[in-house]
């Protein structure tokens, strides 16, 4: 570091990256030509990547340096670029560390608390991960492209208060278990005296250290079998599949669904679901870092070889931590059913007593238990439950047929009748279909697998939500805890029963717990990831919403339900380019059809973008006639209406329901169809006797057009009335209403502000005016503040006009962001 950069005493607040090559000692005396080259290429990039990103290396160590930023952000990027770039081959194993403090020049140095602490972060990390203060997150945890997690708060030498560390979990980077952390009291330290000593103490302890080694491994012969292993959790990899031949994948995928099935019976034991498992098939990643991902501490892999009527068997369980084998064993039999059931029973049976599972009388009867002595029904029963995953109308009818030859094959086999039983109601919601039909027929297959036999999860996770459809919502409760009590770890119950807390039982807090433990048992699976990104952002909990959506479309970029909510986040978010740009990847990624356009362009309404509308409509394919009807006939109804040609418009709601007329006439201040419209509709609505439910419609579209009802009376010489009924239902709109809703704090505001309006209360207005912009949403609404009649009093005031043209200036700073964006992508 020069000096004449610096002046003498100076004190500046600097972002500061400390760096450090893990193990390079031991490197240098195994290879010391490896840790020179290794060495080498860490100065190079470490000195591009600082440069790059207008940094300064203030201190080399040789195998370690400390670096300065200006910027938090160029900080972490550069960190970012490094590690990335030597996590490649020829890998460095680096340990990266950022804090953001006060610093002090002297003598051609850096003093200062901030940079002792970034040592302690860094001497906290893990070779290729990026660990950050809470000072550092702070200034980055909002931006896009950084992926951080919190690991919690840790004690640190010389530092008073705990401190809250959070890792980059991008890709290419290293995501440490907290479990694997523990606080370095001895991290490198700006004083080559104090490396010395730090030296000294260090040898002495190893010596120390491989003395009680080898003292203890004298004493004791004892093998891992027989550790007492704490925080059970287990993942069954996919088995390699050894023989050739199409019945030999199902053979040996049913093996390992089944291994799961049993173990997962298993209450004491955490068993992670099969959806994320089979990610790993033929994965060359290390088991640590599998077992990382999936949060386990235990891992069991296997093969399956078939030669003829033979088959062979091996299985192994690793601890994770150690990469130790626990049991392993190789099963060479007769290929039968007889013989397969055995060795899953034996198998479980094993795996539970070298993890210190206590078998109850009932998970040894059901662990043994054959589902059916047919080996062609046991394969055909495989290849429906491998085929039914896929949730298409093809896929569905396939599986509907093995399961149906199953059942002819065995007619006693239950579990074959429960999951024929479940693919009658998947497609409902899948394929087209009587609903009435297959509903009944669900429940008779239902049925006649309960007889044979009455203790299967899945049947009541299937009779739960067969209870929730018809509305019989005691006994879907019921069923439910059934089910998780039969098994603790069938993740779908779990996301099933949360959807139900939700829906149902109004019960957020509920559901998001069900939620999480079904993201703990398939942290993998789209649909659950999906569920709780929903449920998050209706919730209001946008940014930890955001992880899990995105999350999702890294798992299966072609799920689709994401790219429905996305859109709506970003837009509550105030991120309009976001949302518009997640809907040109959802029109590229799924194809511009029904629901999945809708929700693909929305976000340009709200950009005031209709010629990019226009353009997508022309390419618009609907998959039948009622997509083309309601998606269609919805984006240019909503081009019209903004365009406030509401005589064209109420042409385009013949096919809809009257919601959209009722907006019309109420956009074209004609209070008496208004009026005359909705009483038609609800001749009972009284003041002290309404109810929401009385409409059979959305509560939030209840709601939405009740105010307009009462805006009109208000302008039809029905003033006191509507006053009154505003007066009496006001409570309701803060309590009850809008439960659902996606933007449903500027949502209420917006009602408020309407109501304020009505009332000539125009200061209220205003303030209610600032609090959306203040909070952010404002997306939701602003193409419908721009037309909506009750705002009218509101829009020649100065001090609305102000916030309007700063509403308009983000509107045009996103549009051209979008476009911009969209030429450069082609």
């Amino acid at each position: 570091m020069s000096s004449s950069k610096n002046i003498h005493g100076k004190r500046k607040l600097a972002a500061i990256l400390f760096a450090d090559i893990a193990g390079y000692t031991a490197i240098m005396q195994s290879d010391e030509k490896k840790a020179f080259i290794r060495l080498k290429r860490y100065q190079e990039v470490l000195q591009q990547s600082v440069n790059l990103h207008a940094g300064q290396i203030i201190k080399q160590y040789g195998d370690g340096s400390i670096c300065l930023f200006d910027s938090v952000l160029d900080a972490v990027k550069c960190a970012l670029k490094v590690q990335t770039a030597l996590n490649t081959e020829p890998k460095v194993p680096l340990r990266l560390g950022l804090h953001l403090g006060d610093i002090k020049y002297m003598d051609d140095d850096v003093y200062g608390d901030a940079i002792n602490v970034a040592a302690r972060i860094e001497s906290l990390s893990v070779p290729g991960s990026i660990l950050m203060s809470h000072n550092i997150y702070e200034k980055v945890k909002n931006q896009e492209d950084l992926l951080i997690k919190s690991l919690g708060s840790f004690d640190f030498k010389n530092v008073e208060e705990p401190m809250l560390i959070y890792a980059l979990t991008n890709p290419g980077i290293v995501i440490p278990n907290r479990n694997e952390l523990a606080p370095n009291s001895t991290a490198k330290i700006n004083n080559n005296k104090n490396i010395f000593w730090l030296i000294v103490v260090g040898v002495i302890l190893l010596a120390s250290l491989l003395f009680w080694h080898k003292l203890s491994s004298n004493q004791s012969t004892s093998t891992h079998s027989t550790q007492s292993i704490n925080n059970n959790s287990l993942a069954i990899l996919p088995f390699s599949n050894l023989s050739t031949g199409e019945e030999n994948k199902f053979l040996s995928e049913g093996l390992h669904d089944d291994l799961l099935t049993h173990l997962s019976n298993l209450s004491d034991i955490k068993v992670i679901s099969r959806t994320s498992v089979l990610r790993y098939r033929n994965t060359e990643l290390p088991i640590p870092e599998i077992a990382d991902q999936l949060n386990v501490t235990h891992i069991m892999e296997g093969s399956f070889r078939r030669i003829e009527d033979q088959i062979r068997i091996n299985v192994q369980l690793i601890d994770a931590n150690h990469e130790g084998h626990l049991w392993s064993e190789i099963y060479d039999r007769a290929l039968n059913t007889d013989n397969i059931f055995n060795i899953q029973t034996e198998v479980t049976q094993k795996i539970a007593a070298a993890l210190h599972s206590n078998l109850s009388s009932e998970q040894r009867v059901a662990i043994e238990q054959k589902p059916t002595s047919n080996l062609e029904a046991y394969e055909s029963y495989l290849r429906g439950r491998q085929v039914m995953a896929k949730r298409n109308t093809s896929s569905l009818n396939t599986a509907k047929e093995l399961f149906e030859k199953a059942i002819f094959l065995d007619p006693k086999f239950a579990q074959a009748y429960i999951q024929l039983g479940t693919v009658n109601y998947l497609m409902i919601s899948y394929a087209d279909g009587d609903a009435d039909l297959l509903r009944n027929k669900s429940i008779k297959y239902l049925n006649e697998g309960m007889k044979l036999n009455p203790n299967l999860a899945e049947a009541y996770a299937l009779k739960a939500i067969i209870n929730e459809g018809q509305e019989k919502y005691k006994e879907a409760e019921l069923a439910f805890e059934k089910s998780l009590s039969i098994n603790p770890n069938l993740a779908t119950t779990y996301q099933w029963y949360a959807l139900f807390a939700r829906d149902v039982e109004r019960d957020r807090k509920k559901a998001l717990s069900l939620l999480e433990q079904a993201r703990e048992l398939d942290p993998l699976s789209p649909a659950i990831n999906y569920a709780l990104g929903r449920l998050l952002f209706e919730t209001g909990k946008f940014d930890e919403a955001k992880i899990f959506l995105k999350k999702t479309i890294e798992i299966e970029p072609s799920y689709p339900s994401s790219y429905l909510v996305l859109p709506l986040l970003y837009t509550a978010m105030d991120h309009l380019d976001s949302a518009a740009m997640i809907g040109y990847q959802n029109l590229n990624t799924n194809g511009n059809q029904g629901i999945y356009f809708e929700h693909s362009i929305f976000p340009f309404y709200f950009l005031n973008m209709n010629e990019e509308i226009t353009s997508e409509l022309a390419l618009f394919r609907p998959k039948n006639r009622q997509d083309s009807l309601i998606h269609y006939r919805t984006q240019i109804q909503r081009i019209i209406l903004y365009e406030k040609d509401y005589d064209k418009g109420l042409k385009y709601t013949k096919t809809r329901d009257f919601v959209s007329q009722l907006w019309i006439y109420h956009l074209k201040n004609d209070w008496e169809s208004y009026i005359e419209r909705y009483e038609a509709a609800f001749p009972r609505v009284k003041i002290k006797d309404y109810s929401f439910e009385q409409t059979g419609i959305n509560p939030s579209w209840d709601f939405y057009i009740f105010q307009h009802y009462l805006h009109a009376l208000h302008n039809s010489n029905r003033s006191a009335e509507a006053l009154n009924l505003w007066d009496y239902y006001i409570d309701q709109i803060l309590v009850n209403d809008l439960d659902m809703a996606w933007g449903q704090i500027v949502w209420k505001d917006y009602i408020m502000m309407k109501n304020a309006c009505m009332r000539g209360e125009i200061s209220d207005a205003l303030k209610l005016a600032e609090k959306i912009r203040s909070h952010g949403g404002f997306g939701w609404i602003w193409r419908l503040m721009e037309v909506e009649p009750m705002l009218d009093n509101l829009r020649d005031d100065k001090e609305f006009v102000k916030i309007w043209n700063d509403w308009m200036k983000m509107i045009e700073s996103q549009r051209t962001n979008v476009r911009s964006q969209r030429t450069e992508v082609g």
